[in-house]
């Protein structure tokens, strides 16, 4: 379910969601199964994200996502020297990127 919410905050708001967004994720879930909700706290739903401190299991996806949605130059390829039809040269440089659907916000 974090996952799933994780994923869907991403492909609407980038990398990086709003703090509003990802506190109303999480009273959603409580909301929703309430059998989820932690009695021992102030709101009920800080394990899953807490304003004050940024973290929860929403946050701690989020940072996952956000480190591995980062350019990477990739490994096997080096610059290559590429002759144009019109007689130009050029040289091409090759990246990738792992596991990203929108790589800025």
């Amino acid at each position: 379910m974090v996952n799933i919410l994780a994923a869907h905050m991403t492909e609407k708001e980038g990398r990086i969601p709003q703090r509003l967004t990802k506190e109303k994720n999480a009273l959603g879930i409580v909301t929703l199964f309430p059998s989820l909700q932690d009695p021992m706290s102030k709101k009920g739903y800080e394990h899953f994200y807490d304003a004050q401190s940024g973290s929860g299991f929403l946050a701690w996806r989020l940072k996952t996502i956000q480190r591995k949605t980062k350019f990477h130059p990739e490994s096997s390829s080096s610059p290559k020297v590429v002759q144009h039809s019109s007689g130009t040269t050029v040289m091409k440089i090759s990246f990738r990127m792992s596991n990203a659907k929108r790589p800025f916000p």
